[in-house]
């Protein structure tokens, strides 16, 4: 019973191993992509207010994408949050 239990353990620990990896994984690509957006749009409008900080601090990882893609032809902050 005990090789049992103990195998049991070890799949466990495995499985959360990888589980940890792949949430890690993630957070560290929302924050690269959180990085670059703020970089992009640093470049293109100039400094950034809190709101718009906290705007993407908050953001998922669809809504990093779409602004990211919006920030291309938009012609002002407002755009890439709110295009026509």
């Amino acid at each position: 019973m005990t090789g049992m239990f103990q195998r049991a353990r070890e799949e466990g620990r495995a499985e959360g191993m990888q589980l940890g990896d792949i949430a890690g994984h993630h957070r560290g690509r929302m924050e690269g992509e959180r990085k670059l957006l703020e970089r992009q749009l640093r470049r293109k409008f100039g400094t950034l207010s809190s709101v718009v900080d906290a705007r993407l601090s908050k953001a998922s990882a669809t809504d990093l994408e779409a602004w990211g893609d919006n920030v291309l032809d938009a012609d002002s902050i407002d755009e890439v949050f709110n295009p026509h």
